[in-house]
């Protein structure tokens, strides 16, 4: 019985000595990594970089806000800071992607599997030197400090492509050369490999990745800070806009109503002195009338008294002509105070030059921008109620003194 368990005993250890020669065989078996017939570890690290790396490139694309107004130049600059994150995002995921399948590439080709690494390199580098002009041109329209910001990014990024390249190039000859002798030599094993392939490699390809990705952090800011001060730039059209047509509707009600009273009063005045002068001369023109024949038969009527009386009778159509009178002084008093026009070409003149320097100040993102944004963009939008209030008031003294005149009459 004792014979028995021994002999189960060792058959059991028989099994297990033979399932761990097949699990070792089992995870000992070749993963393809890196365009060769080998797992590697320091591969993960590589592939953690790009994905961090594509994670940045992806913010930057995703960094967007769209426009309220169509303000031509705001739009032109908006458009080309929107081309240039969309061009480098998509740059930089492409290569991003390109590492990541060279991680998980399986040709066992080494030269083959780098190939699009290195195009992808080339296309990014290109559109950074050359395939920016357009919108680069739009910038520059506004905001040559944002331009040169943008283009010393630019060639540090170039800097970054040309290590990676140089990296992943050292890289590569090391694989290739560590593929090209296990031809002649046992099969491509880590010793083999260390051989030709050292642990600076992969720490220096990795460290490539990382600073592009700190370089792409900066275009991200850049660009966020001229997309902010464009978004400022916006609300600040809205907010003035309506500012200013909220007064112009204050006016033009002021101004009818100023309009109304002018022909009501004047009606008024008009009805009083022309109850006066009835008064008055009717019954002298009436004796002239009845007297005219008599003083025609007069010799001296033509050398003397027919001059004095066509005067009397032009001073008396004068008097009785209010209607002309109010005309001429309501011309005369909206020349002194502002009328609706007036007021709308004080808002064109004067402070349209103003609100146009504030947008171009925050499309070209200078050092002091945002704060001069913040600090004025109030007290330009109060100069509209400012200038309505001080028209309002001079049309309603005004106003007032007509009532004085018409309770005199």
């Amino acid at each position: 019985m004792k014979h028995a368990t021994r002999s189960g005993q060792g058959a059991i250890a028989l099994l297990l000595v033979v399932l761990g020669t097949l699990l070792q065989g089992t995870a000992a078996e070749p993963n393809p990594d890196l365009g060769i017939n080998l797992r590697i570890a320091a591969t993960s690290t590589i592939a953690t970089a790009a994905k961090d790396m594509k994670t940045t490139f992806d913010d930057l694309d995703a960094y967007n806000t769209p426009l309220v107004n169509d303000y031509p130049a705001m739009v032109k600059i908006k458009t080309g800071i929107t081309n240039i994150t969309i061009g480098i995002a998509a740059g930089g995921m492409a290569l991003a992607d390109q590492v990541l399948y060279l991680t998980q590439n399986n040709s066992n080709n080494v030269n083959a599997a780098f190939a699009p690494v290195f195009a992808s390199i080339v296309s990014f580098r290109n559109l950074l030197q050359t395939g920016l002009t357009v919108p680069m041109a739009a910038i520059s329209s506004q905001s040559n400090i944002t331009r040169d910001k943008l283009n010393i990014n630019f060639r540090d990024l170039v800097t970054r492509l040309n290590t990676l390249n140089s990296t992943m190039e050292a890289l590569r000859a090391g694989l290739a050369a560590a593929r090209t002798a296990s031809v002649t030599s046992p099969p491509l094993n880590t010793n083999l490999l260390n051989k030709f392939v050292f642990p600076y490699h992969y720490t220096d390809v990795k460290d490539a990745l990382l600073a592009i990705k700190a370089t792409i952090g900066s275009t991200t800011n850049i660009a966020r800070e001229l997309i902010d001060n464009i978004k400022d730039a916006d609300d600040f059209i809205t907010t003035a806009s309506d500012a200013a047509l909220s007064e112009m509707d204050t006016v033009t009600l002021t101004d009818q109503s100023f309009e109304g009273e002018l022909i009501n009063i004047g009606a008024s005045i008009n009805v009083a002195v022309t109850d006066m002068v009835d008064q008055l001369y009717i019954p002298q023109t009436e004796i002239l009338t009845t007297s005219k024949s008599m003083l025609e038969s007069i010799s001296t009527y033509n050398s003397s008294f027919k001059p004095t009386l066509i005067t009397l009778n032009t001073t008396l159509n004068n008097a009785y002509n209010f209607e002309g009178l109010f005309t001429n002084y309501t011309v005369t008093l909206n020349r002194s105070i502002a009328s609706t026009a007036s007021i709308d070409n004080l808002f064109k003149q004067e402070f349209c030059p103003v609100i146009l320097a504030q947008i171009r100040s925050l499309l070209a993102s200078g050092p002091y921008a945002t704060f001069c944004y913040k600090k004025y963009s109030d007290l330009l939008t109060n100069q509209f109620s400012i200038t309505s209030y001080d028209q309002v008031e001079c049309k309603d003294i005004e106003q007032t003194r007509l009532y004085t005149l018409q309770q005199m009459t």
